[in-house]
């Protein structure tokens, strides 16, 4: 976990999420940029996305999406604290 943590503050994923949601943009531009930082490239990210989109379709999971981007927020705000 704290392994995780640390690419993810050294790779400014949290900011690079941040810095999409204030331009509203949709859940996969998010997604294929995050792809890009912790893949290095794209592959597989169409396949990714159609399985997203899916899941999204239901209101179970668009209520998940709002949980995970509070979680995210969280994390972040951990990460400025403890590391």
């Amino acid at each position: 976990m704290q392994t995780a943590l640390v690419f993810w503050q050294q790779r400014n994923i949290g900011g690079t999420i941040d810095a999409l949601a204030g331009r509203a943009t949709d859940v996969s531009t998010t997604n294929k940029a995050v792809t890009k930082i912790v893949n290095g490239g794209t592959n597989g990210l169409a396949d990714r996305l159609s399985r997203l989109e899916k899941l999204l379709a239901l209101s179970f999971f668009r209520k998940c999406e709002e949980a995970a981007n509070k979680t995210i927020a969280f994390i972040n705000y951990l990460l400025r604290v403890i590391v």
